[in-house]
């Protein structure tokens, strides 16, 4: 009998962690200047996809201080993980923040895209 439930369990398992969802991140946000903002969004470094700042030369309110991967699991190769992106209000206003998801190299590799508006107070 515990067979057939260690199987679901590994079964559901296997596939609730095959596709990384980006659900760590809000539409919208509100910092001051000199305050900083994290954004998590979900990636796998291994398929050679990552998230890129595709306006950042239209963008003058905010700056980003880093990006950073951090694997789900550093022992398993191909895990995912996630990018924590770090972006610094610089000064007031208003601004669009646009990321892609793809291979920096293929331009017709995107296969996400989000925007995320960022208000510096």
């Amino acid at each position: 009998m515990k067979t057939p439930l260690i199987i679901f369990l590994v079964i559901i398992t296997t596939f609730t962690s095959c596709k990384k969802e980006n659900n760590f991140i809000k539409p919208r946000y509100e910092i001051s200047v000199n305050e900083s903002l994290q954004i998590r969004l979900g990636s796998n470094a291994s398929t050679g996809y990552s998230w890129q700042w595709t306006n950042k030369q239209s963008v003058d309110i905010v700056d980003t201080s880093g990006c950073t991967y951090i694997p789900d699991n550093p022992i398993s190769f191909g895990s995912g993980g996630i990018e924590l992106w770090k972006f610094k209000g610089i000064k007031k206003g208003k601004t669009t923040v646009k990321l892609e998801y793809g291979r920096p190299w293929d331009a017709n590799s995107i296969v996400e895209t989000k925007e995320i508006v960022i208000k510096v107070k």
